[in-house]
């Protein structure tokens, strides 16, 4: 039976889609929005398959609502719009499986009739620009389909984070993953204020930390990297606001919410994408009843309250949701990469017996959480040094997690352990971070039973090395050019 309404969109998407990005890629008074920095890498491998240079067709860019999926496409489009002419396409498969009922196979169909001729026996290359993809649960065998059909297709397709799942080893030959997480604090502030910062500059400078701070062997290594570092640091900072830190971790780590100054709105604004990401995203899974999915808010602000917590404390606070259906909902959360999981260090046993630790991957979900029982100077008191462990965890998902097995992250669960344990092979790195922090106990304690190569102790002191107890204390300029 024909989709009337589905050829009416394609049809009228065809047309519209200029104006319809332009809302999404220029602000008010037509000015281009700055472009993240994952930009580069998608232009980049566009315009090698234009020349013909790059076999890669088709890529996969999951994350978080509120990362900017959709101001890339767009920013995409009005980059190769010119040279493809009418041959690139921007579809949205909310629109296209909720309003119209229809599916990521018919939607190629219709594609294939507007077009005139099928995918196959195109003579000219086209980009095929798929926003949440996810919506339909059959997208990874009609884009595999699309794939094999024709070699002068390139699709970019957004979704969820836990569209990663579907990366099969059939699929995983054709296509490339790109995260988009939430922004580490340099490119906010190239967002904020693109005119003070050099983005190649600071793409250098944060491969220069990662060295310095997780690839030396020893204590002394690592001081001694971080004073070559000291001019660099410096000169970038010059030009940076200390404070804008604190702003950051608060407010700011997504992009969709940058420039709004109002506390509130903003707070309002993230409360409402985290109830979005429940509601349409976790719900597509289809894997919880209504009842379950309501009580989802409670369970975050439960987890915004704390960062570690037995599921059978948790269990007990959800009014006796039993903890496999919790497991399960902790899971979701995981997937959707609204919290980040880190195991306690140890056996099986351990990890099996001992609390995880829940992060959230945008610091500033935590914080808008907790703005509804506290004012902005409360959370900086009680919650700032759980705002700077969600920020590592979100600069370790950028650096390391999901890039390479091994690497590997856990938290010590003994009483006044460290919050972080990175180990890469045999070099075990111990990490606490912390506001106002003027020793590293913590680090020192864990060293006493978890033999490290070294700690690290990340707060707002200045450089310094123990020698005796082998800990350097980075301070969070350094630390946040990461």
């Amino acid at each position: 039976m024909e989709n009337t309404a589905l050829k009416q969109y394609l049809s009228r998407q065809w047309v519209e889609q200029y104006h319809i990005l332009h809302l999404k890629a220029y602000s008010e008074d037509d000015t281009p929005l700055p472009k993240r920095f994952l930009f580069d890498t998608l232009s980049g491998a566009i315009e090698r398959f234009l020349k013909n240079k790059l076999e890669l067709r088709w890529i996969l860019m999951p994350g978080l609502r509120g990362c900017g999926k959709t101001t890339l496409l767009a920013q995409l489009y009005f980059a190769f719009q010119a040279s493809l002419k009418k041959r690139i396409l921007y579809v949205s498969m909310d629109e296209v499986v909720h309003k119209l009922n229809s599916n990521c196979y018919e939607l190629l169909d219709y594609f294939e009739e507007f077009m005139g001729h099928s995918f196959s026996k195109l003579t000219e290359k086209v980009l095929l620009l798929i926003d949440e993809v996810h919506f339909d649960p059959n997208w990874p065998l009609a884009l595999k389909t699309l794939h094999d059909k024709s070699n002068k297709v390139f699709v970019i397709a957004t979704g969820s984070s836990a569209i990663a799942l579907h990366m099969t080893t059939d699929i995983a030959r054709r296509a490339v993953i790109e995260r988009m997480l939430p922004l580490k604090f340099t490119e906010y502030a190239f967002i904020a204020n693109p005119a003070h910062t050099d983005r190649s500059k600071v793409q250098s400078v944060s491969i220069d930390m990662t060295e310095a701070l997780f690839g030396c062997k020893t204590a002394e290594d690592v001081y001694h990297h971080l004073q070559k570092l000291e001019q660099t640091v410096m000169t970038y900072w010059q030009h940076q606001d200390l404070q804008q830190i604190s702003s950051y971790i608060k407010y700011y780590s997504l992009p969709s919410v940058i420039g709004i100054e109002d506390t509130t709105k903003l707070y309002q604004i993230l409360n409402h994408i985290l109830d979005r990401i429940v509601e349409k995203d976790i719900a597509a899974l289809k894997k919880f009843s209504q009842s379950i999915l309501d009580k989802i808010q409670s369970l975050l602000f439960m987890l915004a309250s704390t960062d570690v917590a037995s599921l059978h404390s948790l269990s007990k606070n959800m009014n006796g949701m039993d903890i496999k259906t919790l497991m399960r909902v902790l899971q979701a959360l995981e997937k959707s990469e609204v919290l980040l999981k880190i195991y306690p260090m140890g056996s099986v046993y351990k990890k099996v017996r001992r609390p995880a630790k829940y992060l959230f991957l945008a610091s500033n979900f935590r914080a808008a959480l907790l703005h509804s029982i506290m004012d902005a100077h409360a959370i900086d008191i009680q919650h700032k040094g759980r705002l700077l462990e969600d920020v590592c965890g979100l600069y370790f998902s950028h650096l390391f997690l999901g890039r390479s097995s091994v690497y590997t992250l856990h938290y010590d669960p003994s009483s006044s352990g460290a919050d972080f344990i990175l180990q890469h092979g045999k070099n075990r790195i111990i990490l606490e971070v912390g506001w106002n922090k003027k020793n590293a106990q913590q680090v020192i304690q864990t060293q006493k039973t978890i033999v490290g190569s070294y700690g690290l102790l990340v707060t707002n002191q200045p450089l310094h090395w123990d020698k005796e107890n082998q800990v350097v204390t980075v301070p969070l300029e350094y630390f946040f050019l990461l």
